[in-house]
């Protein structure tokens, strides 16, 4: 890369790429990790990170599709960091929900605690996912054949593993994280010219167990120590694709 180039950067994430109060500052986001990092090598850097609390694969694509038309299609990397959100057991479906929220105060409340109550079972029985896994399948290959026809690196990220409190807490959790990672890994191999990132089987694989690596309060927001660790994968690929370009 020649000193001062422009670099094009976009991230479409969820929570999971953000700073969480108490636990992940900004700074220590792999996204700031990186931007810090080119800019240290005399890159400047265009940044758009359209990360955002709740995000599925459906608003990643759908923010992608509107930035291009604000920004144009080409850019030098782009990063897809999405997926909890969409694999995640629900007690309720979306149409559920909201009417739960309509109900009056008392209600409610009284209605919210028998689901917390009996979350497991009703997670168990019902088998809900915000984006149902054949839609996750069609969105993210769809989106990612065009994301890779116009960005000249892009790495995607898979999902961390959860921990066992939140698989007794949201049973099939476990399985639906690896059912979801393993349709991200297809999309990979299918559309070519896109980097997996692979958080979930470098945790798994770590002797320090998953709560050092997750939040063990929720079971699928990352540490400081994760965000690093996809800044470093992340910042490898980069420095091989630097020395390739020279």
């Amino acid at each position: 890369m020649r000193a001062m180039s422009r670099l094009r950067v976009r991230v479409y994430g969820d929570s999971l790429a953000l700073p969480r109060p108490g636990v992940v500052g900004n700074e220590e986001r792999y996204v700031a990790l990186l931007e810090d990092w080119w800019r240290s090598r005399g890159i400047a850097v265009e940044l758009v990170d359209r990360s955002r609390a709740n995000g599925t694969v459906i608003e990643a694509r759908d923010n992608w599709v509107h930035d291009n038309a604000y920004f144009g299609e080409a850019v030098d990397v782009l990063i897809a960091h999405c997926g909890i959100c969409d694999c995640a057991p629900r007690p309720l479906k979306p149409w559920e929900r909201a009417w739960v929220s309509r109900l009056p105060p008392r209600a409610r409340d009284k209605v919210v605690d028998l689901i917390h109550r009996f979350r497991p079972q009703l997670v168990q029985a019902r088998t809900i996912r915000v984006v149902p896994i054949s839609t996750f399948r069609d969105v993210y290959r769809d989106w990612l054949a065009k994301v890779v026809a116009n960005a000249k690196r892009t790495y995607v990220i898979n999902i961390a593993p959860t921990n066992a409190d939140m698989e007794q807490r949201s049973p099939g959790w476990m399985e639906s994280i690896q059912a979801y990672n393993a349709v991200i890994r297809e999309t990979v191999e299918h559309v070519g010219r896109a980097t997996l990132v692979d958080i979930h089987d470098a945790i798994a694989k770590s002797p320090d167990g998953i709560d050092a690596w997750v939040v063990r309060e929720d079971g699928h927001h990352i540490m400081p120590r994760t965000h690093r660790a996809l800044f470093e994968q992340i910042r490898e690929r980069e420095l091989s694709a630097s020395a390739r370009a020279s």
